[in-house]
């Protein structure tokens, strides 16, 4: 997976896996209450404000972004 060009992480999907959830503040990917960290490598990625341009490679069907915003 790629972020604005930059190329941030890959992951392995054990057999019978299809599905995984990269959680960049906890710096956990995981899937039900499994922790999938040795699956993955390299850095969790970051999305700047405004525009970010996300790219991938494989057999990837999909990616879905769950924004946390904060106000004060």
């Amino acid at each position: 997976i790629s972020v604005n060009g930059v190329g941030v992480f890959s992951y392995t999907f054990p057999d019978g896996e299809n599905e995984v959830y990269i959680d960049s503040e906890i710096e956990d990917a995981y899937l039900e209450n499994a922790l999938k960290n040795r699956n993955m490598n390299g850095e969790f990625p970051i999305l700047i404000p405004k525009t970010n341009i996300i790219s991938w490679s494989g057999d990837i069907e999909s990616i879905s972004i769950l924004p946390r915003s904060r106000w004060l």
